[in-house]
């Protein structure tokens, strides 16, 4: 197919204008310089050893609310109030990451993710809030690190992410409370510290 030729623009004058020739075209300029950035301004970088990867909750990734020993939380019961969530949408079943963290850790692997970020469940470790760790909590998250650790990926742990035990809440009035504040807190994070820490 042969290129058509535009024809030349008209001017004010309703004429055609004349294209440009060798001699009537203006000389190339050197290249745009960028302004300098104003003073002050300091550029953003990463100090050495910043870790990237992803992050992600309990509560809104692990689903299985009601297996392997697990009680609710008060996400559990804000959800199941009528009009609180759209959709009436709820974590029983979230990502299925309970069951398939092993398929997860792949997936974050084949990312290239070196760290991951999760959280313990409050009432999936200490189901009655207190007391002796549920060994099927101590058992799942003991797993998940060993996946993790496989797969070259760093794991940190987030020891409370908003998914108080729903008994607490029941007992004390939640966050109210002192006593959630300084006994059980103190509780649940030495267990979750123990098991990131074997």
């Amino acid at each position: 197919m042969k290129a058509m030729k535009r024809p030349a623009s008209k001017g004010a004058t309703g004429a055609r204008k004349k294209p440009a020739t060798a001699a009537t075209k203006k000389p190339a300029t050197a290249a745009k310089t960028t302004k300098a950035a104003p003073t002050g301004t300091k550029s953003l970088k990463f100090p050495k050893g910043f870790l990237w990867g992803s992050a992600t909750a309990a509560y809104q990734i692990e689903g299985a609310a009601f297996e392997g020993g697990r009680t609710a939380c008060i996400w559990d019961t804000f959800c199941a109030a009528e009009g609180k969530v759209k959709n009436g949408d709820n974590g029983t079943v979230a990502c299925d990451h309970y069951h398939r963290f092993k398929e997860d850790v792949k997936i974050m692997k084949k990312l290239g993710l070196p760290a991951y970020r999760f959280s313990i469940s409050w009432s999936r470790l200490l189901p009655a809030g207190r007391g002796e760790p549920n060994p099927e909590a101590v058992k799942f998250y003991g797993d998940l690190l060993d996946e993790l650790h496989k797969a070259g990926i760093k794991p940190l742990a987030t020891i409370y992410h908003w998914d108080l035990p729903q008994c607490l809440e029941d007992e004390y009035g939640g966050w109210l409370d002192r006593k959630v504040q300084a006994s059980d807190v103190g509780e649940c994070s030495c267990m979750q510290v123990s098991i990131v820490s074997t």
